[in-house]
């Protein structure tokens, strides 16, 4: 069995969808079911396609068509990713941003992102502190720049997300696990697109 998928930011869904994200999460669904038409199209060239490498370039072209296509401006989803990756991370702040209530922005973060705000505060810091442990930083350093109260509460993020504590885990990164094959892919989103 072979088995290829797409991995998009929490709100990069939402580009080509029109449900809500929270419906998807923790379950399993089809991409018909989240793309409609494109999700079938997707399958289909995926099938097609020999290698990974392929199936890649395939996916690639796929959605930049489909964006292309769309091209409908969603500034309170534009706003949404501004406010995220200028570090805002309390919900009021980015409320204020889009210039809507609180409760209004926790409605519209649980249908774009599907996950609480929290969560994924913590996620990104995990992956932030996962690309500084990749690049050789210090443990010590890490848990500093990340935001994170000591070295044992970065120990204990880490062990809870990845199932290995941070040692493991710097002894399995490197070059094995970001293949030249997706040297192309896009910048975390707590840094400036390439």
């Amino acid at each position: 069995m072979d088995v290829f998928a797409i991995r998009f930011r929490p709100w990069g869904v939402s580009r080509f969808s029109y449900h809500s994200m929270a419906g998807f999460l923790d379950k399993e669904v089809l991409p018909d079911d989240v793309f409609g038409s494109l999700g079938i199209t997707l399958c289909n060239e995926i099938s097609k396609a020999a290698d990974d490498r392929s199936r890649v370039e395939v996916v690639n072209a796929l959605l930049k068509r489909a964006l292309d296509e769309r091209n409908v401006p969603n500034d309170k989803l534009n706003k949404l990713i501004e406010a995220v990756n200028s570090g805002r991370s309390k919900g009021h702040e980015i409320a204020q941003v889009l210039g809507i209530s609180e409760r209004s922005f926790r409605r519209f973060w649980h249908d774009v992102v599907g996950i609480e705000l929290r969560r994924f505060a913590t996620l990104m810091r995990f992956h932030r502190a996962v690309s500084m442990i990749d690049a050789g930083h210090k443990l010590a350093t890490v848990a500093a720049e990340c935001g994170y109260s000591d070295q044992p509460h970065l120990a204990r993020d880490i062990k809870t997300i990845s199932g290995i504590p941070p040692t493991s885990l710097r002894r399995r990164l490197g070059a094995d696990v970001y293949q030249s094959l997706y040297t192309d892919r896009p910048s975390p989103p707590w840094l400036p697109s390439h």
